[in-house]
């Protein structure tokens, strides 16, 4: 509600939104409203994240994976093709237009897991239009193993079936009558060939999560490799963190 409302009184073409843990770099944005003034078949951008721990400002890691989705001429694969090798896009740069009716979609949907909140945002998007990634830092946030938004709700995959049943109800004719008739499930489809193979690996990041936070933060330096970032990139990263430490 608190989107939509802020996105319909707007009296911007286009809306960045970021959470209240993260931090955007101004020159992505710059250059992420240059590439849509330009490029009227994208409704959205987005880029690289990094990540670092709180207690090390000297690292920085790379966050959200690799893949990213080459689109077409057609509007279903391409859907498709973003789902099945999703990235993030609950925070990035939107058409208004496009952003307020995924919104809209959410607002009139009842349904429990927050996870579609993003794959509502994703699936919309990829569908309406083009998503773009620059090859660029775009964001950066604090690593953090345990108390994260996205640990509140199960992922898709695993998610109860009554309850995945039940919420793809609730979305679904919302979704389909502003795209097309049964493209919600198709990009339900599709997105759980992305999504079951991570859910494999989550057995894995239990274990890690039962360690002493201490050890954990030891342990991911130790595995990670750091991102190589340029050194005008580093200086406004280590700016903003500075800035905004407490």
């Amino acid at each position: 509600q608190k989107m939509f409302k802020a996105i319909s009184e707007s009296n911007t073409r286009y809306i960045v939104c970021c959470p209240d843990d993260d931090f955007v770099i101004k020159k992505a944005i710059k250059d992420g409203v240059e590439f849509l003034d330009l490029n009227h078949s994208y409704n959205s951008v987005v880029g690289g994240y990094l990540g670092f721990l709180r207690l090390y400002y000297d690292r920085f890691y790379k966050i959200y994976g690799n893949s990213f989705y080459e689109p077409k001429d057609n509007p279903v694969f391409n859907m498709q093709n973003f789902m099945k090798n999703y990235y993030m896009i609950l925070w990035g740069l939107y058409r208004k237009n496009d952003i307020l009716k995924v919104y809209e979609i959410i607002l009139k949907s009842d349904f429990k897991n927050d996870n579609f909140l993003e794959f509502i945002i994703g699936s919309y998007l990829s569908y309406k239009g083009n998503i773009k990634y620059l090859d660029q830092i775009w964001g950066i946030r604090e690593i953090e193993f345990v108390n994260t938004w996205g640990r509140r709700h199960k992922m898709l995959c695993r998610e109860k079936q009554y309850i995945l049943q039940n919420d793809i109800m609730a979305i679904k004719n919302n979704f389909d009558l502003v795209t097309e008739k049964d493209l919600f499930e198709k990009a339900m489809d599709a997105y759980m060939e992305f999504c079951n193979p991570r859910a494999c690996c989550s057995i894995k990041a239990l274990f890690f999560n039962s360690l002493p936070k201490p050890l954990r933060y030891f342990l991911y330096r130790a595995i990670k490799s750091p991102s190589p970032i340029s050194n005008s990139e580093l200086l406004e990263i280590n700016y903003i963190l500075n800035k905004h430490s407490v």
